[in-house]
């Protein structure tokens, strides 16, 4: 007659954690990192960590990538919908963030500032047609 295993019994330490999955999931999406996320379920990190290896057979950076993208996506969809619903403030910020879109900056010049440029700009024309090099200027005579 073959013999039954025996059951192993856990005689010693803490009862078994239960990870509850969807808070996990929802927490994630949120961007909170696994050892705010364990500090929440008053677990030690790596117990979260070898949880999610032994239920998703996934490591748990790879899973809370997946479900950060999936937060990350609901994010942006709502800020689109805000934006056009009108928010004004959202649909600037959104052009400048996804289309690179900037306000363009006028320079204003002083009449004066004008002048002397043209003044400067004379002068090197001048000294240019006289066979004069404005770059040896400086430099040591040889």
């Amino acid at each position: 007659m073959a013999r039954k295993p025996k059951e192993i019994k856990r005689l010693q330490g803490r009862p078994e954690a239960e990870i509850d999955w969807a808070l996990v999931d929802e927490y994630l999406k949120a961007g909170c990192t696994g050892t705010e996320i364990a500090g929440v379920l008053g677990v030690c990190p790596e117990t979260l960590y070898t949880k999610c290896q032994s239920t998703h057979n996934l490591v748990f950076s790879v899973y809370s990538q997946q479900k950060k993208q999936g937060g990350d996506g609901v994010l942006r969809k709502a800020q689109y919908d805000k934006a056009i619903s009108g928010d004004n403030t959202l649909l600037i910020w959104l052009g400048k963030v996804r289309l690179e879109q900037r306000e363009t900056q006028q320079i204003a010049v002083s009449a004066e500032t004008s002048k002397n440029f043209e003044s400067v700009m004379n002068q090197l024309e001048e000294l240019q047609q006289n066979g004069h090099n404005p770059s040896s200027m400086n430099s040591p005579e040889e």
